[in-house]
């Protein structure tokens, strides 16, 4: 085990974390790609503004927490030591790559001898990853 994985393990306090989230208490969850188990603050956090939205409607609601929202890039920015404006939020990790992948100008890409150019990518994309690739591909081949 490496140094930097030493140092975060004792920064983490992981029985406070594995307590705070009930999947844990029944299962060995390992299915974290998209979809990992939530901590009771987060499931108090989602509930918490559903019935709020149930009560004042949904844009009223979205702006109450808007401040909440805007702590999160502040948060998150601490944490990966960055600035917020570096900071980018989702709803998903598939919503987030298309939206990275089709910020890019492909029209600018350099060209290969043979007057194409060439995305190269790994072969365990995202089904949506390999969508927007064909897209792309479609609409530059032409």
């Amino acid at each position: 085990m490496s140094q930097n994985n030493r140092d975060a393990r004792k920064a983490l306090d992981l029985p406070r974390l594995r307590a705070d989230t009930p999947g844990t208490r029944n299962r060995n969850h390992l299915n974290n790609a998209g979809a990992a188990l939530m901590p009771s603050p987060v499931i108090d956090a989602v509930i918490g503004y559903l019935s709020r939205e149930g009560e004042i409607g949904g844009y009223e609601a979205a702006a109450e927490a808007n401040s909440l929202l805007e702590g999160a890039y502040d948060s998150l920015a601490t944490f990966v030591n960055c600035t917020r404006d570096e900071i980018a939020i989702a709803e998903n990790a598939t919503i987030a790559w298309q939206r990275a992948f089709y910020s890019l100008s492909f029209w600018t890409w350099r060209q290969d001898s043979d007057g194409k150019c060439r995305i190269c990518c790994q072969l365990r994309s995202l089904f949506a990853g390999c969508q927007a690739h064909r897209r792309i591909h479609r609409n530059h081949s032409e």
